[in-house]
């Protein structure tokens, strides 16, 4: 365990394991069955909803075109179509990543939940454009896997789509936040991909203020944070 008082002060940016292409299929695959619990104990989903839910009575509750960027195992989007359908909502899905294992892996999930209606496809959004169909972006849990000029290469993209709205949740740097990741991981899971990785995301993790900033840096003066449980953060803005 590290003298957290002190190396959680700047941030540190250490590739993870789920981020090596060439990470056995079957550990990925186990790693994203850990996230996807960790992800239900976080309240993730709710978080999202709660959001798109305000969003879509400022629209006039127009239908929806929803894109969650960087989906990973799928499970965010998957849980938000699902509930849309219980409750009749006119929403659409789909789920994009850079990963082609991850993709596949989602779009299993997609099967098996019988949630055929999601599509998922491969996009890496630091490097192409959003296709212009979609009214919301989404994304949950990307940005302290990225350099600071990524993270404004991936504001710039979203701003220069064709969305209306976006909804950002992220880790936030912080103590807490580390001993939460380090309890948590060990009891829902026991993929060693997850307990390396989930201590390396925090400490990328950006604080409020860093994000803030970066959102200001990259042209977005509207972007409003909240802090959400468990230790994170909830980013959203309208497009101009």
């Amino acid at each position: 365990m590290p003298n957290c008082f002190s190396a959680l002060k700047a941030r540190v940016l250490t590739p993870e394991l789920m981020d090596d292409p060439s990470l056995d299929a079957a550990a990925h695959a186990h790693a994203l069955k850990g996230l996807e619990k960790i992800n239900a104990v976080s309240l993730s989903a709710a978080t999202l909803w709660s959001a798109l839910q305000r969003f879509y009575i400022a629209s006039g509750k127009n239908p929806l075109r929803i894109l969650d960027v960087a989906c990973g195992a799928g499970d965010m989007v998957l849980a938000l179509a699902l509930k849309a359908r219980r409750q009749n909502l006119p929403w659409s899905f789909e789920g994009c990543d850079f990963n082609s294992q991850a993709v596949a892996y989602a779009q299993n999930r997609a099967a098996e939940t019988g949630v055929t209606s999601v599509n998922f496809f491969v996009l890496d959004v630091l490097r192409d454009s959003i296709p212009a169909r979609f009214d919301i972006v989404i994304n949950s849990l990307f940005l302290h896997h990225l350099t600071e000029e990524q993270v404004l290469r991936f504001f710039k993209t979203l701003a220069r789509s064709q969305a209306k709205h976006f909804i950002i949740s992220d880790l936030r740097r912080s103590i807490r936040g580390w001993l939460l990741a380090f309890l948590g991981s060990r009891l829902l899971t026991r993929s060693h991909v997850v307990h390396v990785d989930a201590l390396l995301s925090v400490e990328a993790a950006w604080t409020p203020e860093e994000i803030t900033a970066l959102a200001h840096a990259a042209g977005i003066q509207s972007a409003k944070i909240n802090f959400v449980w468990p230790m994170r953060y909830l980013l959203t803005w309208q497009n101009s």
